[in-house]
């Protein structure tokens, strides 16, 4: 069975001019060594530290499984090792980065996060292995070079600002088509330029009059792999400045600054 663009154009898309991204539906596992820094600052929080840092390298299982009729990408951390200026961080903070699992429905595509089978919000930590580097780019037609394809991904707003309850947010990621790359073996390239500016009432428990304001960015490169349209890298860079703000507060309700970035490669 096949997904993507082959699968979802209209009856006569063979007629069209471009490129076809094609994924192959079979219960497959496939590995990625993986490499990401992240650098959080909070200020506002009133147990989690100002500083969350860390430099993450490892092994990223996604397996590609079908269950009651319907496609999932779960992926999970094989082995991984978490430091801070090259010292492992705490049994506790390494086990938030590495532990966890994510699941993407190829059908309504979504992604949600657990541990131990109950949703749970994800540690910046474990930022690296967010699935926007892994999960299947599937547009809805052929592409020529410099089309836009976009998906949405649900941010865990708490991931950032760690003590604020206030769930997430459905942010577009924009995927631009470079057509084929030079690379071995051959791939498509996308160009990952997401820029979202944020200005919105929020929910929180202990104020009903704050708003998230600030912005988020997610830039980068794809390769995704055009025999079987799998990602074979990808690497991204991530700006995070977002804070709450509400009419008591003159300097701000909580504050988050981070820079991230992460790095995957196909393990052949």
């Amino acid at each position: 069975m096949m997904f993507g663009a082959s699968l979802l154009a209209a009856p006569n898309a063979f007629m069209q001019s471009g490129h076809e991204v094609r994924f192959p539906l079979r219960a497959e596992k496939t590995l990625y060594d993986v490499r990401g820094r992240v650098v959080r600052n909070y200020i506002g929080g009133k147990t989690a530290p100002e500083i969350r840092r860390c430099e993450l390298s490892g092994t990223y299982a996604i397996e590609l499984i079908e269950k009651s009729g319907e496609w999932f990408l779960v992926g999970v951390s094989e082995a991984s090792t978490v430091t801070d200026g090259g010292k492992e961080l705490s049994a506790g903070d390494s086990a938030l980065a590495k532990f966890g699992k994510w699941t993407v429905s190829l059908k309504n595509p979504k992604d949600s996060y657990t541990w131990d089978g109950k949703d749970r919000v994800p540690s910046i930590l474990s930022l690296p292995f967010w699935p926007i580097g892994w999960r299947p780019i599937l547009p809805k037609q052929p592409l020529k070079i410099g089309d836009l394809t976009i998906a949405e991904f649900e941010i865990p707003l708490q991931s950032f600002l760690e003590d604020d309850p206030i769930g997430s947010i459905s942010i577009p990621i924009t995927y631009r088509f470079d057509g084929p790359a030079l690379t071995d073996p051959p791939c498509f390239r996308f160009f990952v330029e997401t820029k979202v500016s944020l200005d919105r009432r929020i929910d929180h428990p202990e104020d009903q009059n704050l708003k998230l304001v600030g912005e988020i960015s997610i830039q980068g490169t794809i390769d995704v792999n055009r025999s079987d349209g799998r990602v074979e890298s990808a690497s991204l860079v991530w700006g995070v400045d977002m804070a709450l703000d509400g009419p008591n507060y003159a300097f701000g309700f909580s504050k988050c600054k981070l820079s991230a970035s992460a790095n995957l490669r196909r393990v052949r």
